[in-house]
């Protein structure tokens, strides 16, 4: 998982598939509370991992040649935040979306 990129590019057929297990993410792990009331774009999901707002998740979407491009983030929101879990928290969603496996002991929250 460690070794997963946050930049990557998910080729077709299976780049549909990709997309709508990021989104999954999203639903189950995403603060409604927190969670923008709309979306900034069709390609682009954000919001933050709890009711406490500790992390802030982005994932931007782009066609690209043969697939779709994409770029993940996870962002503490304060600086007493762990950057490192961040970063592995970013890892562990770009895998999940490039691959289908998501590490739910490591996610931190």
């Amino acid at each position: 998982m460690l070794a997963a990129q946050t930049e990557f590019v998910v080729p077709y057929p299976d780049a549909v598939y990709s997309w709508q297990r990021a989104q999954h993410f999203f639903k189950i792990h995403i603060s409604d509370k927190f969670k923008p009331s709309s979306q900034p774009s069709p390609d682009i999901l954000e919001g933050y991992s709890s009711d406490r707002g500790v992390y802030f998740y982005r994932v931007k979407k782009d066609q690209g040649h043969g697939g779709f491009r994409y770029n993940v983030e996870c962002i503490p929101v304060s600086t007493q935040i762990s950057s490192t879990l961040a970063k592995q928290n970013a890892k562990n969603l770009a895998r999940f979306i490039a691959q289908g496996q998501l590490e739910l002991s490591l996610l931190a929250k």
